[in-house]
């Protein structure tokens, strides 16, 4: 099954997110087209962004907002794993 949420790229892995800010808890959800987190922070002030970088931290290392700042629909930057550990580090979550 294609995992469309995860596109190798130059620089490394760009997962496609959808973030919904506000939420009552934080929490990580996949389907074949898109990863979607839910975070308590508000969109205000960088504050959702801050906190998906934080939900992903333990799931991905090191990884970085590469496009979607300001909207809900974000592309993030994985670096230093590759595809398979990428689509490996997000089995078990809500299909």
């Amino acid at each position: 099954m294609a995992r469309l949420w995860a596109k190798p790229s130059k620089e490394g892995i760009l997962l496609s997110l959808r973030v919904i800010p506000n939420s009552k808890q934080d929490s990580v959800c996949v389907d074949d087209m898109t990863i979607v987190i839910r975070t308590k922070a508000k969109p205000a002030n960088n504050k959702a962004n801050i906190a998906v970088l934080k939900i992903l931290k333990p799931l991905v290392g090191r990884c970085s907002i590469s496009s979607g700042k300001k909207g809900r629909k974000k592309k993030v930057l994985v670096e230093d794993m590759g595809l398979e550990s990428v689509i490996k580090a997000f089995e078990g979550f809500c299909l």
